[in-house]
């Protein structure tokens, strides 16, 4: 699984232990303090399955189409790009789902 948050100050990810002893990432995302109400900034993901990863990405589409803003694609001080570790849970009974 994966929990997502905001409405806190700046980027994190952290690991939490799940009941069932296993590792659930914890994202908290959240670009309001920055410059001009957070300057449009969103997180793009991928998700790779078969790699075990979700690839997130700062991005701002206003900045993008606002060059003369002179506000940078992705935030300053703040990590513009991560990879993840994920899990990938069983989704079948027959692949040992535990239900």
């Amino acid at each position: 699984m994966l929990a997502i948050g905001g409405h806190h100050i700046g980027d994190a990810v952290l690991e939490a232990t799940n009941a069932q002893g296993l590792p659930v990432p914890l994202l908290v995302v959240d670009y309001q303090h920055l410059e001009q109400g957070g300057g449009g900034y969103l997180q793009v993901w991928a998700l790779d399955l078969e790699a075990g990863l979700l690839q997130t990405r700062a991005y701002s589409p206003w900045a993008d189409a606002n060059p003369d803003a002179g506000l940078p694609l992705t935030p300053s001080g703040l990590p513009a790009a991560r990879s993840i570790a994920i899990r990938r849970a069983c989704t079948l009974r027959s692949e040992g789902c535990r239900h």
